[in-house]
C-alpha cells in the first residue's frame, strides 16, 4: 500500500486445502474433487482386492421364538425379499469368479510337482486343472483374467485339496496333458482353416481381377 506494508496475504480459494510448500519453493494445492478423486479409487481398489459376499436376515416365525421354524412365514418371506429369484439368477448364471493367479495359490500346493514342470501360464493352469480333475465343463468358464463358476462349481474344484493324490496323481497328470496336446491340436487346426480360407480368397480376387 502507500504506507510500504506488507503485501496482503492471498487466501485460499474455495473448494481448495493449501499444502506446505514443495520442491523449488512452489505451493503445492490439492482441490477437494481431487481428494475425493484419490479416495474413490483406493475405495474401489480395496472393494476388487475382496470378494463380495451378503447376508439376508430371516424371521423363523413371527412371534421370533426360539426353536420354531415356520416354513410358509419363512417362504414368504424370501419371496417378498427377491431371494426366491436370486438364487434363480444365481443358479443359471456365473456367481463365482477366482483370479488366474487365485487358483494357482490355492491348487498348485496339492498338485504333483510334474504339473509345476509344464510352467503353464496361470489361464492355462486354471482350464488345465479344472479339465484334469474332471469339473463338468458347463459349471465354469474362462474370462479374461478371471476363471467363472456357477453355483456349486468352486465346491468342485475344491476336491481336489481333499482328495488322494497319491491315488488320483497320476490320472490328473495324464489328463492335464492331453488337455495340453488336444489345445495344441485345436489351434493348428484353427491356423490351417484360416490358412485354406486365405487361399480361396486370393484366388476369387486374382479370378474377380482377371475377369475384369
Amino acid at each position: 500500500g502507500a504506507g510500504g506494508g506488507a503485501p496482503a496475504t492471498p487466501r485460499p480459494t474455495p473448494g481448495s486445502t493449501r499444502q506446505p510448500r514443495g520442491v523449488g519453493g512452489g505451493k503445492v494445492f490439492s482441490s477437494v474433487g481431487l481428494t475425493f478423486v484419490k479416495q474413490m479409487s483406493a475405495l474401489v481398489a480395496e472393494l476388487d482386492s475382496t470378494r463380495c459376499n451378503f447376508v439376508r436376515c430371516i424371521k423363523p416365525n413371527p412371534a421370533m421364538a426360539a426353536g420354531v421354524f415356520d416354513a410358509p412365514y419363512t417362504v414368504t418371506q424370501l419371496r417378498h425379499t427377491g431371494m426366491l429369484q436370486c438364487c434363480e439368477l444365481l443358479k443359471h448364471g456365473f456367481p463365482t469368479r477366482i483370479s488366474y493367479a487365485e487358483v494357482v495359490e490355492r491348487y498348485a500346493p496339492h498338485l504333483p510337482p510334474d504339473i509345476g514342470r509344464l510352467r503353464l501360464p496361470p489361464r492355462d493352469f486354471a482350464a488345465a486343472v479344472a479339465y484334469g480333475f474332471g469339473v463338468q465343463r458347463d459349471l465354469y468358464q474362462l474370462g479374461a483374467t478371471r476363471l467363472f463358476f456357477r453355483a456349486g462349481g468352486v465346491a468342485c474344484l475344491d476336491g481336489l485339496r481333499s482328495c488322494d493324490m497319491a491315488a488320483r496323481g497320476p490320472e490328473i497328470v495324464a489328463r492335464v496333458r492331453r488337455w495340453i496336446v488336444l489345445r495344441r491340436y485345436r489351434r493348428a487346426l484353427a491356423h490351417t482353416l484360416a490358412g485354406l480360407r486365405l487361399c480361396r480368397l486370393l484366388r476369387r480376387v486374382r479370378a474377380l481381377a482377371l475377369w475384369r
